[in-house]
């Protein structure tokens, strides 16, 4: 029996790696705890954030996004994670690299129906509900995801919700 390689995976969120660090240190302890023996996760984020809640904005960080995947790549990383739900530039990025890329919405998504037969979305903004609704027909779940409701927080709110026990108490509400 051979020793498997160490894997090495890239999340890739579209949150700011110094205005976030809060955030982003959570999300580095909680994936280094839920991972398998021989692999790792690397998170990294993009800057400026995506923080202007638009297509404009989901476009400027994709291409970020994007360059960030071809780098990882390079640098040896064996599949990267779209950390950011609403999947910009998560078909481009599969047609620059070899590696696979899985994005948040869409393996959510698949996930939720696997454990339910008709499940719901709750969005941060409701900015986001055209293009939730354009992801729902492109995954073929129209008949699965049954409704999708939005909260009106900013990013940067549902960020320091991480970190700030007021923040959270105030989106929970």
């Amino acid at each position: 029996m051979s020793a498997h390689a160490p894997v090495r995976i890239l999340y890739q969120s579209y949150t700011d790696p110094a205005l976030h660090q809060p955030y982003l240190s959570r999300l580095t302890d909680y994936l280094a705890g839920i991972a398998a023996p021989g692999v790792s996760f690397e998170v990294r984020g993009i800057s400026p954030a995506d923080t202007q809640l638009g297509r404009l904005s989901e476009l400027r960080c994709s291409v970020q996004s994007i360059a960030g995947i071809v780098e990882a790549e390079r640098e040896g990383f064996d599949a990267v994670l779209v950390g950011h739900f609403q999947d910009a530039g998560l078909f481009e990025a599969r047609t620059a690299v070899d590696i696979p890329v899985v994005g948040h919405g869409e393996a959510s998504m698949h996930q939720a129906c696997m454990l339910g037969g008709r499940v719901g979305i709750v969005s941060i903004d409701p900015v986001y509900l055209p293009w939730h609704h354009e992801q729902i027909r492109r995954y073929g779940l129209e008949s699965r995801v049954v409704d999708v409701r939005c909260m009106q927080i900013t990013p940067d709110e549902a960020v320091a919700a991480y970190d700030d026990p007021a923040g959270y108490e105030a989106i929970k509400g």
